[in-house]
């Protein structure tokens, strides 16, 4: 997959010299991966659901996927809140 390509060179690029331009180019292809799956998979989505009920599938998607960015920020709040470093953590 392309993620796993952006992250390695996102590793190797904070590790080592020389591979800043790996970086970028993995973000490009990173993206472009990503609009090729977001665009197969709403197609999936409006193939699979019946004419009546499409509108309640995009609802629950787009609920699920924003719950799940909602839930990570507690998270790393949570993670955050008595820590003494003024960085944010690690996990």
């Amino acid at each position: 997959t392309t993620y796993a390509g952006y992250a390695m060179a996102a590793y190797l690029a904070g590790h080592a010299q020389g591979y800043s331009m790996l970086y970028i180019l993995a973000g490009g292809l990173l993206g472009i991966g990503a609009g090729c799956f977001w665009t197969a998979q709403g197609a999936i989505m409006m193939a699979y659901a019946p004419a009546h009920k499409r509108g309640w599938y995009i609802s629950v998607f787009w609920m699920l996927f924003n719950l799940g960015g909602c839930i990570g920020g507690i998270l790393q709040f949570l993670l955050n809140f008595s820590g003494e470093s003024q960085g944010a953590s690690g996990a």
